[in-house]
């Protein structure tokens, strides 16, 4: 047998995608290595819902074992998964994150023995070497990590069948770049931009491979075993506020890893399109959009909107005089400030534990509730 299904997911919302008071300092001491926000410990059940649960009933398969980038939110992310199917998560060098050239600080992510104190699901023994390929220290150009990618999958298909003959379906867990390079590498494409063509399931003029957090690309192998097709593009029907944080090189200057008061991808309305023109207005922050109050931040100015239908219509027109759009609503902003403040590190570090540990007993409580139900089922049927 060989590996047929490849499913390959982004990690969930990070905590430093909050406000400065409400961030978590990295677990692991490591700069650029958040925790998940609370919000993205929620992605991450829904992630492992719907592998456990809907997989199944789409009749598509689930995966045999885990591979995850060594940084902290990609292992959080997939850890709920690993617990419900009994897998332990197989740390790999070759999905970790993308970081341009010239950075101050290149992190190298911490290993198996660090990793498993926090996750017992990271065994503390690796039966895989973690170093398939090592992303470069020095960072990388969009050309580097595409290539780096492709080396990738040339030497962990090959390393990995002779380990585990028997395994035909894996997922691996990373970051928006390199699941977006990872994808057009194995499906065989030139470039990170390239458009998705029809095998899978592109128009080769719009289409292009997701990035939101959470979300779940999927993988099959050809009947001809020659190519790859992408099967699943950015799922993200399983999470409760959808596809968020969407990311692509096209339309992103950011570099990943940094804090978001830094500048890391985000979602911006300050970017170069791909001729390369300028469109920057400013640098904001967006929080609940699609809520009836929103939070929209600029450095330290944080304002909250509330929605409001206008009486009448208002028209929009360009600089040139040119009719674009006509708007029946808009948000009303109230002006507020975050304060600067010096973080207790400790305070915010005890915060994640105590969150990670309620998160934990929820889960038992929940499985107490389906045992109860299924022993009452049992007596029902005697």
């Amino acid at each position: 047998m060989t590996l047929k299904t490849i499913y390959i997911a982004r990690h969930g919302y990070r905590s430093n995608w909050l406000p400065l008071p409400e961030q978590i300092p990295p677990p692991t001491g490591i700069d650029s290595d958040p925790p998940l926000a609370p919000h993205g410990v929620k992605q991450a059940q829904e992630l492992a819902g719907f592998i456990t649960k809907d997989l199944p009933q789409k009749n598509l398969p689930v995966p045999q074992m885990i591979f995850s980038s060594p940084f902290y939110r990609c292992i959080e992310t997939i850890n709920p998964t690993a617990e419900a199917l009994h897998l332990p998560i197989q740390l790999e060098r070759g999905l970790g994150e993308w970081f341009k050239p010239h950075r101050k600080i290149v992190p190298v992510p911490a290993d198996h023995l660090t990793l498993h104190k926090f996750f017992n699901t990271v065994p503390s023994e690796m039966d895989w070497l973690w170093d398939t390929v090592i992303p470069s220290l020095e960072g990388e150009t969009e050309e580097e990590i595409f290539k780096r990618c492709q080396v990738f999958w040339s030497k962990f298909i090959p390393k990995f069948e002779s380990i585990y003959p028997n395994v035909e379906c894996i997922i691996l867990v990373t970051h928006a770049a390199t699941k977006i390079a990872l994808g057009m590498a194995l499906a065989g494409y030139s470039n990170v931009r390239d458009f998705l063509t029809e095998k899978d399931g592109g128009d080769g003029k719009t289409t292009r491979i997701g990035g939101s957090t959470c979300s779940l690309d999927g993988y099959a192998k050809s009947s001809n075993g020659d190519t790859w097709n992408l099967f699943m593009n950015a799922e993200t029907s399983f999470l409760s506020c959808g596809a968020e944080m969407d990311w692509h090189f096209a339309t992103s200057q950011f570099e990943a890893g940094r804090n978001m008061a830094s500048n890391e991808i985000q979602e911006s309305i300050d970017y170069k399109n791909e001729a390369g023109v300028s469109t920057a207005i400013n640098k904001l922050r967006v929080s609940g959009w699609e809520k009836e109050t929103p939070l929209v931040q600029n450095k330290n100015d944080i304002l909250q909107g509330e929605w409001t239908r206008l009486v009448g219509t208002e028209l929009i027109f360009d600089e040139n005089g040119q009719y674009i759009a006509t708007v029946d609503d808009h948000i009303l902003l109230q002006y507020g400030r975050l304060q600067e403040q010096k973080l207790d590190k400790s305070t915010l570090l005890e915060r994640a534990r105590n969150l990670a540990k309620q998160v934990e007993e929820e889960k038992k409580e929940n499985l107490k509730k389906e045992t109860k139900v299924d022993e009452d089922r049992m007596d029902e049927s005697k």
